[in-house]
C-alpha cells in the first residue's frame, strides 16, 4: 500500500469515527462554533497556549 493512501486512510477513519460519534450524541465536545472560529482565528498566539519550552506570547498593557 502506497503511503499516501495510507495517510488518507486513516485521516478518513478518525475524521469518520468523529462524525459517527457526533450524530450518535456522544461526542462532548463543549466549544462552541463562534469560539472554535476566532481560536482558529487567532491561531497559536494567544497566551491560552503558553507553556514551558514556548516562548510567552506578547504582554498585554
Amino acid at each position: 500500500m502506497r503511503p499516501a493512501v495510507f495517510a488518507v486512510l486513516v485521516a478518513g477513519l478518525f475524521y469518520g469515527g468523529i462524525q459517527v460519534a457526533r450524530l450518535a450524541g456522544v461526542w462532548r465536545g463543549q466549544t462552541d462554533q463562534r469560539e472554535l472560529v476566532e481560536r482558529v482565528r487567532n491561531g497559536m498566539a494567544g497566551p491560552e497556549y503558553d507553556h514551558v519550552g514556548r516562548p510567552q506570547s506578547h504582554q498585554g498593557p
